[in-house]
C-alpha cells in the first residue's frame, strides 16, 4: 500500500513539477547560448550585445527564483488541498492511517523540493561555465582542484571535506525544513473554523520568521566575539556558526514534524 501511496502521490504533482523544471532547462540553455554568442568578456563585443547579455541575465535570475518560489507554493498548496482541504475527504477515506497519508505526501514534496535545488545549482553552474573562456578550462590541473582546500580554509576555516559536507547537508536539511514547516503551518492552519487558508498563510511566515530569530540568536555572540579587522578570525568562527545554524534547523524541522505528528493523528478538522 505505502508503494501505491508513492506512486499515486508522483503521479499527481510530476506534470506541474516536470514542465517547471522542462522550462527552467529552457532557460539555462538560452542563457548559456546567449553569453556564448556574446562573449561579455570579450573587449571586441559590440556594446548592445553586452546590454542584452546583461539584461537576459537579470531575466535569468529573476526566473530562476520565481520558478522556484512556484514550485515551493505549488507543493504547499498541493499538500494542504489533499490533505485539509475538501478533496481531504477523499483522501482519508484511504485504507491507511493519516499519519502515513501526512509521511507520503511530505516525502514526496522533500524530494521535488531537493531537485529543485540540484536543477537549480546545475542551471548556475553551466550559466558560470558559458560565461567563461573556453581556454580557462584546459589550464584546470588536479593542482588546481587541491589548492581549493586552502582556499575554503582561508575563506570559511573549513577542511575542503567539511565544507562538501556542508553543502550537502545543507540542500538536504532545507526542503525537509521547508516541508515541516509547511506541514505545521497547513496543520494548524486547519484547526480554525474560518479563513483555514489564511490562517496557514500567517502561520507559515510566523514559523519562518521564528526559526530565522532564533538562527540569529546563535549568530550574534560569534559575531560580538569576533575581531572585524582579523579575517581569520572570522574564517575561524565561520565553520562552527553555520554547523550551530544547521543544527538549529534540523531541532526546528523535528519540532515542526511533532507538531504534525500529533495535529494529524488527533486533530484533524475537515469540517
Amino acid at each position: 500500500m505505502l508503494g501505491k501511496l508513492l506512486k499515486h502521490e508522483f503521479k499527481s504533482t510530476y506534470k506541474v513539477m516536470i514542465t517547471i523544471f522542462a522550462i527552467m532547462t529552457a532557460v539555462t540553455l538560452l542563457g548559456m547560448a546567449v553569453f556564448r554568442l556574446c562573449d561579455i568578456t570579450s573587449s571586441t563585443t559590440p556594446t548592445s550585445m553586452v546590454i542584452v547579455a546583461i539584461i537576459y541575465l537579470v531575466i535569468y535570475f529573476i526566473s530562476i527564483l520565481a520558478f522556484m518560489i512556484i514550485s515551493y507554493v505549488y507543493l504547499a498548496l498541493h499538500f494542504y488541498k489533499t490533505m485539509y482541504s475538501a478533496q481531504g475527504y477523499l483522501t482519508h477515506t484511504l485504507p491507511v492511517k493519516p499519519l502515513t497519508t501526512f509521511h507520503v505526501k511530505s516525502a514526496v514534496s522533500v524530494i521535488w523540493m531537493l531537485l529543485v535545488s540540484i536543477l537549480t545549482a546545475l542551471s548556475t553552474f553551466g550559466l558560470i561555465y558559458s560565461l567563461m573562456d573556453p581556454m580557462i578550462w584546459e589550464f584546470i590541473s588536479p593542482d588546481l582542484f587541491a589548492s581549493f582546500e586552502n582556499i575554503a580554509f582561508e575563506l570559511y576555516g573549513l577542511t575542503m571535506v567539511e565544507y562538501t559536507a556542508l553543502i550537502i547537508v545543507s540542500m538536504i536539511l532545507s526542503p525537509i525544513l521547508t516541508m515541516m514547516m509547511i506541514g505545521l503551518a497547513c496543520s494548524i492552519g486547519q484547526l480554525f473554523s474560518r479563513q483555514k487558508v489564511a490562517a496557514s498563510i500567517v502561520t507559515g511566515i510566523i514559523l519562518y520568521f521564528v526559526n530565522q530569530m532564533i538562527n540569529t540568536a546563535v549568530s550574534i555572540p560569534q559575531l560580538v566575539e569576533t575581531d572585524l579587522s582579523d579575517y581569520s578570525g572570522i574564517a575561524a568562527n565561520y565553520g562552527p556558526t553555520i554547523w550551530a545554524s544547521l543544527g538549529i534547523s534540523a531541532a526546528f524541522a523535528l519540532i515542526c514534524y511533532i507538531g504534525c505528528n500529533i495535529i494529524v493523528r488527533k486533530h484533524i478538522n475537515l469540517e
